[in-house]
């Protein structure tokens, strides 16, 4: 739904938006904008010394370099994770365990719970590893995140 709302947006124009932080509504401004291909998702900063495609390049070695969800590492959650993560009792997902620092992806942290990416539930790592292997590396991926007891989507694009 957020994804259609933003996509049907225009393009620069300033929209209010109604989000939970730390378990309180929060109303920001924010501009939709196309984000340049040169810069990462987290904060607009071009890249620096990040390897160019090379003719010989293998296509796993590509999909590596631009998926995001390459950089999420995760691990199942069991009961117990979600209790001390006070997590809703019907969250269902995997736990992000580590985000490499420099994949673009900072929204995402420890902790955080996967439940779908594009509308697929994950339910295990081995259904985010098919999911995430399936997808194509160039097209944006819709992931929706639980966080604590607030729920929200991330959209990652393809670096």
């Amino acid at each position: 739904m957020l994804r259609t709302l933003v996509a049907q947006t225009q393009l620069n124009k300033q929209v209010e938006l109604e989000i939970l932080r730390d378990g309180k509504p929060l109303t920001v401004k924010a501009q939709i904008k196309e984000q340049p291909i040169d810069q990462q998702a987290s904060g607009g900063v071009p890249r620096q010394n990040q390897p160019q495609p090379q003719g010989r390049q293998q296509p796993n070695d590509q999909e590596t370099v631009d998926s995001p969800l390459a950089s999420i590492h995760v691990d199942e959650l069991t009961p117990e994770k979600a209790r001390q993560l006070d997590l809703p009792l019907n969250a269902r997902g995997v736990l992000v365990a580590n985000v490499d620092p420099d994949s673009g992806v900072a929204e995402l942290q420890k902790g955080d719970v996967i439940e779908e990416i594009n509308q697929q539930p994950v339910t295990s790592v081995s259904d985010y590893k098919k999911i995430a292997g399936s997808l194509d590396p160039n097209q944006p991926q819709v992931l929706s995140v639980c966080r604590h007891r607030a729920r929200s989507f991330l959209v990652l694009r393809p670096r």
